[in-house]
């Protein structure tokens, strides 16, 4: 099977892709905080900000959030909205506090925001996501959206085997938790598996 491919030297979100494809949502699209996303407009809000910053909520259920957030939106800047509420709202003093922080679920949202950020380098997204899986080792979650972004920094056409085995390595991880639903592993793989016959070649 062919799959459209772009090489991604700098920063671009394409629709066939690692991070577009992987509509994981749609296993949480019941949740109220997923249905308030879909009605965000590709816009982090008020309501999605303060859910992903309450510690008592679920990883999984804020990463479906932000999945659904940013359906085919180009042109995003919700890492920066974010930064700034937590920056303005007091919950630390500037930027540097806040990528500083240990919180692995706040710096694995802020990483996946980032990913699809304009300004924002896809580099930087996949070490902040590395930083949250330093900062967490068995979150199953966390891991899953750092291999995402991994697949999708992977830039040459003759690697594609690699951006199977980005995901992959992650479900053979038998140490992490499985903290996200079956569904939503199941929709994930079912587009990153299809990568995999590039490692039969």
């Amino acid at each position: 099977m062919a799959i459209s491919f772009l090489i991604l030297s700098g920063h671009s979100c394409f629709a066939d892709s690692p991070l577009r494809s992987t509509q994981f949502f749609e296993a949480y699209k019941d949740e109220e905080i997923v249905k308030i996303a879909a009605e965000a407009d590709g816009v982090l809000n008020d309501k999605l900000i303060d859910f992903i910053l309450n510690k008592e909520n679920p990883i999984d259920l804020k990463l479906a959030a932000i999945n659904r957030l940013v359906l085919l939106k180009e042109n995003l800047y919700n890492s920066e909205i974010l930064v700034n509420y937590a920056i303005e709202n007091g919950l630390y003093q500037n930027k540097s506090e806040l990528y500083r922080l240990s919180d692995a679920d706040l710096k694995i949202c802020l990483a996946y925001l980032q990913a699809f950020d304009e300004k924002v380098s896809l580099s930087v997204a996949l070490s902040t996501a590395w930083s949250a899986t330093y900062r967490n080792k068995t979150s199953f979650s966390i891991h899953i959206i750092y291999a995402i972004i991994e697949a999708q920094m992977i830039n040459y056409q003759d690697e594609w085997c690699k951006i199977y085995q980005a995901t992959d390595k992650v479900r053979q991880n038998t140490s992490l938790k499985m903290d996200m639903k079956p569904e939503a592993v199941k929709i994930i793989f079912e587009y990153m598996d299809l990568y995999q016959e590039y490692c039969e070649e």
